[in-house]
């Protein structure tokens, strides 16, 4: 496993400002099928075939939803930069949010179909990394995951979800990003958890840059440290 140089803060700012760029002008592309089917036919577009009719699409689409990018103080919370990933990356990191409540159950879970489900969902790296983490503490005996509860699409809204009960998102315009990214029976409210299931939620942010070591330079420390220093942190 390689692991990226800790780059500079202006580095970092730099490619946070890069990666919402490059999300806000390629934005089909980011929707859920279903919001983007919806979009296109209420915009009365059709899929762009030009990079310059691809980038109109994508602001007609953002109007229309209401897609915007705050201030970079937004991004302080590390749940918040989960936002500013490709939808593939999104999926998999809001999956793998899911699955660490769920780890013990991951451990076991190598039934026919259903580990390669896993690793599809969260790639091999974080499997990995999530069967050799401990086991959450649970009074219950574990039991193996269904195909059903391995579903990428599922297991992307579970860990949305997760997060927003635990108080882990608080920019609604930046969960717009997320929600579209997911389709629209996501939830965008919800009671607040208990505390040790919001502990162990804050305990998958914090593993995010060891699952996904590709996303550390995104998730770790050096980009705390630049979002503080950060002039309109």
């Amino acid at each position: 496993m390689t692991r990226e140089a800790v780059p500079e803060p202006a580095a970092v700012l730099a490619r946070i400002l890069a990666s919402a760029q490059r999300k806000s002008d390629a934005l089909a592309q980011e929707l859920h099928p279903t919001w983007l089917e919806h979009g296109l036919r209420k915009l009365a577009l059709v899929t762009a075939a030009s990079p310059a009719a691809e980038r109109s699409t994508a602001r007609a689409l953002a109007a229309l939803y209401n897609l915007r990018w705050p201030g970079l103080d937004r991004f302080t919370l590390p749940a918040h930069r989960i936002a500013l990933l490709p939808r593939p990356d999104l999926r998999r990191l809001l999956a793998a949010v899911a699955l660490h409540a769920e780890r013990g159950r991951v451990r076991i879970s190598i039934g026919p179909g259903v580990r390669g489900a896993l690793i599809g969902c969260v790639g091999q790296e974080a499997y990995g990394q999530m069967v050799a983490a401990p086991p959450p503490l649970k009074g219950v005996a574990a039991r193996a995951l269904t195909p059903a509860e391995a579903d990428p699409e599922r297991l992307a809204a579970a860990g949305a979800t997760r997060l927003v009960e635990a108080g882990a998102w608080r920019s609604g315009t930046l969960l717009r990003w997320v929600q579209i990214a997911l389709g629209p029976t996501v939830r965008t409210t919800s009671p607040a958890v208990a505390t040790t299931a919001a502990q162990d939620t804050r305990e998958a942010l914090e593993r995010l840059p060891i699952y996904f070591p590709e996303h550390a330079w995104l998730f770790g420390s050096p980009t705390d440290q630049a979002l503080s220093a950060s002039p309109t942190a």
